[in-house]
């Protein structure tokens, strides 16, 4: 179960203790926990001993999260992304006077395509 503590519900409602403070206090147990703070929420996942009632700036349910492997293939366009626009600019700077240095560094990032 995730349990999604709303950290603007939580400062309005005067809880002033860290998110996993409050979670500790409510008796819950964690495997894991994530700060959205783009979101304003930590959400705490493989929840156990979750007590019927919770404060109304913790939630139980889904959120709209994806999977394990929907991240690692974001996580592996985004690196691909890096790793070519890295490329460029080393083949760029290897037209320099660090040419030499550089170019060893574009042959180590090519090594690792292979």
């Amino acid at each position: 179960m995730k349990l999604i503590f709303d950290i603007n519900g939580a400062a309005e409602a005067g809880e002033d203790r860290l998110p996993s403070e409050v979670i500790e206090a409510l008796g819950v147990r964690w495997i894991h926990y994530e700060k959205q703070m783009i979101a304003d929420r930590v959400i705490f996942d493989h929840c156990t001993k979750v007590p019927e009632e919770l404060p109304s700036f913790i939630r139980r349910g889904q959120i709209e999260d994806v999977s394990d492997a929907d991240r690692i293939s974001a996580l592996e366009r985004e690196n691909e992304a890096l790793r070519a626009s890295l490329k460029e600019t080393l083949e760029i700077a290897s037209r320099n006077e660090a040419g030499p240095y550089v170019r060893r560094a574009l042959d180590l990032l090519k090594m690792g395509e292979e």
